[in-house]
């Protein structure tokens, strides 16, 4: 069986209706065949939080179980990363949609590549003040 934790202990997924998606997760992921491949008893937890952007327009108990910014160990994080890179996305889109299926994934690959590359040197900023 393949261990979904490799190495990992602890692990918090964000989406933004997490609090409806994660009430019948483990049913769907048994009813899948999911539940043969990944091992969450390896798992110190498995939470799921909605990022910092939608929690408002969530209820008040949602607020409450599901904000990031009330969950142990998570600092300051938004949740929100993968919002920010669709706005750079949909010029590559465009212009790859001509594109075959295989030359479009190479194309889609290497601008997230890129920007996570972007991403990592930019770190230097931040840490090496």
């Amino acid at each position: 069986m393949d261990d979904i934790a490799a190495g990992l202990t602890d692990v918090v997924i964000t989406y933004d209706i997490a609090c409806q998606w994660l009430k019948h997760l483990f049913r769907r992921l048994k009813e899948y065949g999911f539940s043969r491949s990944i091992n969450f008893a390896a798992l110190n937890s498995f939470r799921a939080g909605v990022p910092s952007w939608h929690i408002l327009g969530h209820g008040a108990l949602c607020q409450i179980l599901f904000n990031l910014a009330f969950m142990d160990g998570m600092g300051k994080t938004h949740g929100e990363t993968v919002e920010t890179i669709w706005s750079h996305s949909g010029p590559v889109a465009i212009s790859s949609r001509e594109n075959g299926p295989g030359a479009r994934h190479l194309i889609l690959d290497d601008h997230w590549n890129g920007w996570n590359w972007r991403k990592y040197i930019g770190l230097r900023k931040f840490l090496f003040r």
